[in-house]
């Protein structure tokens, strides 16, 4: 009997104990609960009261903006989206086409003729003759180029190139007609040089002979500024050109035909920036021509596709171009 009683006992013990474990932890669940809700509603105000502090703040900062801070801010992002929109800018000879020749391999262009009958002392020019008067038989010139080098840059990051140019004319013709001696003249075209990316000329100086009355080329460096994605180029160039004419020698053939050489020598020297590579050398394929020969008028004679000195253009086609640059020996 009493066994019994004593495991009625135990079991109502582990019976109250289990009723207050769960207590224990609904309590703790309950207390678990309302303190994170306590929390999410502090938030919540808090948000409120800063939504409200901020409309306010926004609204008296608002009042303070002015017409030129608007301006001001609206040019900005007006400059920024042009500079991140605007295309790379494309070298002019690219942009026209241009085709490149190799200067070694010679240009084989016309001349224009023309001669005047001298005094017998060959004091001066006395009378124009015909070349046909004088049994001229048509040539041409003879283009052809030396090593182009490039000196060690200087203290201001400059170097000089040097180029020579020499232009060979052969000639049949007969210079004694009536007893009276002529002298026949050959003209060839000039060169030009031109920068790649702009297509600016790049010209030599002249300055005014007194004895021939005529413009003759300077002996001093004449500057060009080229002005390509921001940046200046200070581009200085100086030709001197030298003369070699034979005299007349009988071709040996029965007739009354001489023949002669003419060789002309042009030495050309540029001061340009060590990194610069955009130097163009262009040549008329057409040669001299009569229409150079009689042009009364001159072009501005900037750009590489004219209007030139004898206010002549040209298409890309029309002229030979060689990137001077591209056969510098160091």
């Amino acid at each position: 009997m009493n066994n019994n009683n004593h495991k009625s006992t135990d079991k109502t013990k582990v019976f109250v104990i289990a009723i207050l474990s769960c207590t224990i932890l609904l309590i703790t669940m309950t207390f678990v609960l309302l303190t994170v809700l306590i929390k999410r509603y502090n938030k919540a105000n808090s948000a409120k009261g800063n939504s409200a502090v901020t409309t306010e703040t926004t609204t008296e900062d608002v009042s303070k903006i002015t017409t030129e801070d608007v301006t001001t801010e609206a040019t900005t992002m007006a400059s920024t989206e042009a500079v991140t929109e605007a295309p790379a800018p494309v070298p002019f000879a690219e942009e026209k086409g241009f085709t490149w020749s190799d200067p070694y391999a010679g240009f084989d262009l016309s001349v224009y003729p023309y001669a005047y009958y001298y005094n017998e002392d060959f004091s001066a020019e006395v009378e124009y003759v015909t070349p046909e008067e004088l049994n001229y038989e048509p040539t041409t010139a003879k283009y052809s180029f030396s090593d182009i080098e490039k000196s060690d840059p200087d203290e201001n990051g400059n170097v000089t190139i040097t180029i020579r140019y020499d232009v060979n004319i052969d000639v049949i013709c007969t210079p004694y007609v009536n007893d009276k001696y002529a002298l026949l003249y050959l003209d060839s075209c000039a060169f030009s040089f031109s920068d790649y990316y702009t297509g600016t000329k790049i010209e030599p100086g002249y300055v005014w002979d007194e004895e021939c009355e005529e413009y003759d080329l300077s002996d001093d460096y004449n500057y060009t500024d080229i002005n390509w994605n921001g940046q200046t180029i200070h581009i200085g160039v100086k030709v001197t050109k030298k003369y070699d004419y034979s005299e007349y020698t009988e071709i040996g053939d029965g007739s009354d035909k001489y023949s002669a050489h003419d060789l002309t020598i042009y030495d050309i020297s540029f001061i340009i920036p060590a990194d610069y590579d955009g130097l163009v050398l262009s040549i008329p394929k057409s040669g001299y021509t009569e229409e150079m020969e009689y042009s009364s008028e001159s072009g501005d004679n900037t750009c590489v596709l004219g209007p030139d000195d004898y206010n002549l253009t040209y298409t890309p086609d029309q002229l030979y171009f060689i990137k001077v640059n591209d056969y510098i020996i160091q």
